[in-house]
């Protein structure tokens, strides 16, 4: 998910899978943990 910029990844709940603030919130922490 980086982009071609170095150090700049895209991520979120474009799709509406989450279906709330707070989903989409969760889902943002679980990733920046991943490219840690």
């Amino acid at each position: 998910l980086e982009t071609k910029i170095k150090g700049l990844y895209v991520a979120g709940d474009g799709a509406g899978l989450s279906g709330s603030i707070t989903g989409a919130a969760v889902t943002g922490v679980l990733f920046a943990k991943g490219i840690k």
